[in-house]
C-alpha cells in the first residue's frame, strides 16, 4: 500500500466528514434541499482539487455527494410531495451512501495508521 502524506489523509477525513454532516442535516431537517444543494455544489469543487492519492476515501464522498446532488433536485422539484418514490429513493441511497462513508473514512484510517 502507498504511503500518503498525513496532510493528504487529513483533507480527505475533512471532505467526508463534511459530507456525511451535511447529510445528516438534511435528515434531521436543519437544512432544507436547497441548502443540501448548495453544499453538495461546493463540495463537488473541493473534491475536483483533492489528492488522487486519497481515492479510495474520496470515490465514496463522490457518490455520496452526486446522491446528495440528485436527493435536492428530486426534493426540489416537487416540494408538496417530498416523499413521492423519487425523491425517497434517492434519499434512501443517500443515507446508505452515509453509512459507506463512515465505513471507509474508519478503514482509510487504520490503513494509514492515523485516527478517524
Amino acid at each position: 500500500m502507498a504511503e500518503i502524506a498525513f496532510a493528504t489523509h487529513r483533507i480527505a477525513n475533512m471532505l467526508a466528514v463534511r459530507a456525511m454532516r451535511h447529510a445528516a442535516d438534511f435528515r434531521a431537517s436543519k437544512d432544507d434541499a436547497a441548502a443540501l444543494a448548495a453544499h453538495a455544489d461546493r463540495l463537488q469543487l473541493d473534491l475536483m482539487i483533492a489528492d488522487p492519492a486519497s481515492s479510495s476515501l474520496l470515490d465514496p464522498v463522490r457518490l455520496l455527494n452526486v446522491a446528495m446532488m440528485r436527493t435536492a433536485r428530486a426534493y426540489l422539484a416537487d416540494p408538496q410531495s417530498a416523499l413521492d418514490s423519487r425523491a425517497w429513493r434517492w434519499l434512501q441511497v443517500m443515507n446508505s451512501l452515509v453509512e459507506l462513508v463512515d465505513d471507509e473514512r474508519r478503514r482509510f484510517a487504520r490503513e494509514h495508521e492515523v485516527s478517524a
